[in-house]
């Protein structure tokens, strides 16, 4: 196997077959292994798991083993194959590493045409890369060439080269198409909490991570997409800034799973155990609008109305399968926080649950909100209620950081607010060891659903007790403040729609448009206390914004109507074009839509030309517009 050549003009040593694959196996595993030893966490992490579940090895080990082998057949050459591939993998799981040093975020397919973004980042935050793991890096990749140079292998014949880069090819794009995008694979991937997304990475390996990022997070090209065609949208709808009618203080609380199923006649609520007895009340008032929004999902997808609603653009329209919005942005985009702080407000984020969920901490800096509050705030033991921050904390929050940045209306603040308390599950262990009032019907429940029903009620009513308590402090400030309560998405109740089923509440993710529609409407407000109210004149105000009969809206609309509230036109062209759209279609979803005349499937011409431009122009704006 091993040959000394006797020319002069060929003193290399020659390794036959037998060699060449033990070293296509050995360098595979190296590889993989240090591949493992780069990531952030502790090595015996991911060992445990590779020990407990070996095919970690086999899908983290793959990429590397086809990188090395179609390499080997391009160069004839194992060694310079593996300096190749080690370059690459040892390259991403560097970045990999240093992203979730300094970003608690992985690094994902999208982040390859990212290139300013993430230089950007590493002057904002300072990185100091550690540069004895880059150094040993390259010398590892200098050491595989010069072997590469004294070091041949016995050649394969052409045709056989051509078969195994094709075959290799074809393994791989199966491999991908049918385990690596795999989500019932990724669900079974021995990890914490899958959306903790750096922690999965940590937990599972970099590699097999990163492919199924590939398929995972995708956002759809629009039908006759270009550049061109967007900036002729912001063109078309640039126009000179006005004067804001009031620079009022903006507080948006999107609260956990707040509906108001409670007003279905299936149930009997008296005035004390009323679930919405203040909501009811406020709502009344002459300095108020309430409607429904049409949001995401059903059921769950916090992140993707939070989405909505910063950025006026649609989750449902970024991509023809269902995705997470929140793991699309990688870049800095535009949002009503950006919007204001234009105008010198002071943005901040508050939410009472970990930083790394969704992404938080790092999105809401991309949409231009670097000051933010997490559970690391909520200390005392009474903040809780159950095992989650109470709506009750939550609003003590919401008050002292209005306190604390407020400064007399010279610079205003907008803060969105996510709670927590009311997120599910609703059974039994919800709120252990405290009395919970039951809820009061006159349909036959099983213990399972009167349990759901009655712990989701209790979580309404505190949150019906917040939206009292922030009105009734905004109300006695002197300076204008905007107030914008509403839910994220209804609650799910059960499997198969158990509680809504036994209480006879309609409901239908699958059903008629109407149906699938009313799955996913939950309430929204809009507040004003006198000084803002006044100011705007807000009952005319709100006349002039063209809202539909029913105030039903798409959530992605919610953000533009507080913005022409506050008189903010010419800011930013496309939130404009939101406000212009809304009356023409007030709900736009994936297929569905309602118009002026009601629900509908299909367009007009004119109409359809107009979702066309919200999604040329979200795409635009996801990956190209300049935010300053």
């Amino acid at each position: 196997m091993l040959n000394l050549l006797s020319s002069k003009s060929q003193k290399r040593i020659e390794l036959g077959y037998i060699w060449t694959f033990t070293l296509i196996a050995v360098f595979t595993v190296f590889l993989t292994i240090t591949g493992f030893l780069l990531q952030p966490n502790d090595f015996r992490t991911i060992a445990a798991n590779v020990l407990r579940h070996p095919s970690l090895f086999i899908l983290n080990g793959f990429p590397v083993f086809a990188g090395i082998l179609f390499f080997y057949l391009i160069f004839n050459n194992v060694f310079f194959s593996v300096s190749l591939v080690s370059t690459v993998f040892h390259a991403a799981s560097l970045i990999n590493r240093f992203k979730i040093i300094f970003r608690d975020d992985p690094f994902v397919p999208q982040d390859v045409f990212l290139g300013a973004e993430a230089a950007n980042i590493m002057s904002d935050t300072k990185m100091k890369l550690d540069f004895s793991l880059i150094i040993a890096v390259l010398l590892f990749t200098l050491a595989m060439v010069v072997f590469g140079i004294f070091i041949k292998f016995k050649k394969l014949k052409m045709p056989l080269k051509i078969l195994g880069c094709v075959a290799t090819i074809g393994a791989v794009l199966l491999a991908n198409t049918f385990v690596y995008s795999s989500r019932e694979i990724y669900d079974r991937m021995p990890s914490k909490s899958k959306a903790y997304v750096a922690g999965v990475f940590n937990d599972v390996g970099f590699n097999y991570c990163f492919l199924y990022n590939l398929s995972a997070y995708k956002m759809e090209v629009p039908e006759n997409y270009s550049k061109s065609a967007a900036e002729k949208l912001v063109k078309k709808y640039t126009n000179s800034k006005s004067t804001p009618k009031v620079k009022a203080n903006v507080i948006f609380v999107m609260n956990e799973a707040f509906s108001d199923i409670s007003l279905d006649k299936s149930f009997k609520f008296g005035l004390d155990d009323d679930p919405l007895k203040n909501f009811k009340l406020i709502v009344k008032e002459k300095n108020s609008v309430s409607g429904h929004l049409v949001v995401p999902n059903f059921g769950g997808g916090t992140a993707n109305t939070e989405f909505d609603v910063m950025t006026g653009m649609q989750t449902l329209n970024l991509s023809n399968v269902p995705t997470s919005s929140f793991r699309l942005i990688h870049r800095n985009i535009k949002s009503i926080a950006r919007v204001l702080g234009s105008d010198s407000y002071k943005n901040y984020f508050m939410h009472p649950g970990d930083s790394w969920f969704y992404n938080r901490a790092n999105v809401y800096r991309f949409l231009g909100v670097e000051n933010q509050t997490f559970i690391e705030q909520f200390k005392k033991p009474e903040d809780l209620k159950g095992s989650l921050i109470s709506d009750k904390a939550a609003g003590e929050k919401i008050i002292s950081l209005y306190e604390n940045n407020t400064d007399s209306g010279k610079n205003p603040v907008f803060n969105y607010n996510v709670t927590i308390q009311n997120h599910m599950p609703y059974t039994s262990s919800k709120y252990s060891g405290l009395k919970v009032k039951e809820v009061s019907t006159d349909k036959q429940l099983s213990s399972q659903a009167k349990t759901l029903l009655s712990n989701y009620f209790e979580g309404v009513r505190d949150a019906d007790r917040l939206l009292k308590t922030l009105t009734d402090y905004f109300r006695e400030r002197q300076e204008p403040v905007i107030l914008v309560f509403f839910g994220d998405h209804k609650p799910s109740l059960g499997d198969n729609y158990l509680a809504y089923r036994e209480a006879g509440i309609d409901i239908n993710e699958s059903g008629t448009i109407e149906e699938a529609m009313k799955s996913r409407e939950v309430p929204y407000l809009i507040w004003a206390n006198d000084s803002a109210g006044n100011i705007i004149d807000f009952p005319s105000a709100v006349l002039n914004l063209g809202l539909p009969a029913d105030n039903t809206i798409s959530a992605n609309y919610l953000g533009a109507i507080v913005l022409e509230l506050l008189g903010y036109d010419g800011y930013d062209p496309y939130f404009d074009f939101l406000n212009e759209l809304r009356k023409e279609l007030p709900v736009i979803t994936r297929y569905n839509f309602k118009t002026m005349n009601g629900y509908t499937d299909k367009l007009s011409e004119k109409q359809q030309s107009l979702v066309q431009d919200l999604r040329i122009w979200q795409y635009y704006r996801m990956t190209s517009d300049k935010v300053n």
